[in-house]
């Protein structure tokens, strides 16, 4: 079942895939109206828009049977949007820009990734003065795989079927079809 496009109202997001032992949301957070979310795909939990200020048309847009699973936070800016592609998984990842991220299909990103815009993440404030509204965008290829602890910083341009290792700080370019590791960051195989 497809979630409906948001409204501005709270709505709760059927997941018929919702273990037992989870129970029902009992909270009254709004869901953007400036969302796309594509046929099968899920947004686990109405706490993932808690930081959400996206002015962008759409801020938010999930392609066909993707995820956005556990813990995902999507702490966009006023000039922050998030595109993820189909047959994507997000498991407890935290996004926090105020720019562009682009996500290509059969992504899987692993827990607690951070995406950030900035090397110093954090929730935009309602009050905060608009930011730099062009930062670095940061782009991930599709058929590619970012484990645990990962932080993909302004500028990463991760390539299609690359591999990011555990722990791997990313500010620049990993190749297609290469795995790279550590902080900071190298490529050891292609």
């Amino acid at each position: 079942m497809s979630p409906p496009q948001g409204d501005g109202r709270a709505l709760a997001i059927e997941c018929p895939m919702r273990p037992p032992w989870l129970p029902e949301e009992d909270i009254e957070l709004p869901v953007p109206d400036n969302i796309e979310v594509g046929e099968g795909s899920q947004v686990w939990s109405r706490w993932a828009f808690l930081h959400y200020r996206s002015r962008r048309q759409p801020g938010l847009r999930v392609g066909r049977n993707s995820g956005l699973w556990g813990a995902t936070m999507l702490d966009l800016g006023p000039s922050g949007e998030l595109s993820v592609g189909n047959y994507c998984t997000l498991v407890d990842v935290t996004v926090s820009t105020n720019g562009p991220v682009r996500i290509g299909d059969c992504v899987m990103i692993g827990h607690r990734v951070v995406i950030a815009g900035s090397p110093a993440a954090r929730p935009p404030e309602p009050t905060d003065p608009v930011p730099d509204p062009s930062p670095a965008p940061i782009e991930i290829g599709s058929n590619t795989w970012i484990t645990a602890y990962s932080v993909i910083l302004p500028g990463a341009r991760i390539g299609d079927d690359a591999v990011v290792g555990s722990g791997t700080v990313v500010d620049g370019e990993v190749p297609a079809g290469a795995t790279a590791i550590g902080n900071p960051y190298r490529v050891v195989r292609r």
